[in-house]
């Protein structure tokens, strides 16, 4: 067998293997053109004008429909949280200016304030330890609780007296050596 009849049987076969995709391909174009052709004719066939309603609709009681009354239990309880609870900072009502600010060792990074006091937190570093924590509406620091976190501000309750830690700030020197380091 000499080398043009080898190309020619395997020219033929890829030829073979072509025109078969294409048949297929333009066999499943067709086939679905023509679905689509058979299944909308009845569509675009309605006579709008023909087409009316016959009796009213009537809407019939469910006997099964309660009182929303039957439901106050589960709306007291407020599961999805959809009451607006007041603002306690107003109840508490603390005139921020006229508050000594704290002498107690403390620096404030950050707070992240919140209507609730579960989610507000403050970023406070204890300078003596140089630890630097979390802290939530509640909790102790030294010998002070926090009373309240506003922002860049926090409330701190020492011995019945509120007193003001307020966020601490780096002067421009600062900010440049820092950027150096």
């Amino acid at each position: 067998m000499s080398l043009w009849e080898l190309l020619y049987i395997i020219i033929k076969r890829y030829y073979l293997l072509i025109l078969n995709i294409l048949l297929i391909t333009a066999a499943g174009y067709f086939g679905i053109k023509i679905f689509y052709e058979i299944m909308t004719e009845d569509i675009n066939n309605i006579n709008l004008a023909s087409v009316t309603s016959k009796g009213k609709i009537s809407y019939k009681e469910n006997n099964n429909h309660k009182s929303l009354s039957y439901y106050s239990p589960i709306i007291k309880r407020d599961l999805l949280k959809t009451k607006k609870k007041s603002n306690k900072v107003l109840k508490n009502k603390i005139n921020l200016e006229a508050l000594k600010h704290t002498d107690l060792k403390l620096r404030l990074y950050g707070t992240i304030t919140a209507n609730d006091k579960q989610t507000a937190y403050a970023v406070i570093k204890e300078q003596k330890a140089k630890i630097q924590r979390l802290y939530r509406v509640g909790d102790k620091i030294q010998n002070a609780t926090v009373k309240m976190i506003l922002r860049e501000k926090v409330v701190l309750n020492i011995n019945g007296r509120d007193e003001i830690l307020e966020m601490w700030k780096l002067s421009k020197s600062q900010k440049i050596d820092s950027k150096l380091k």
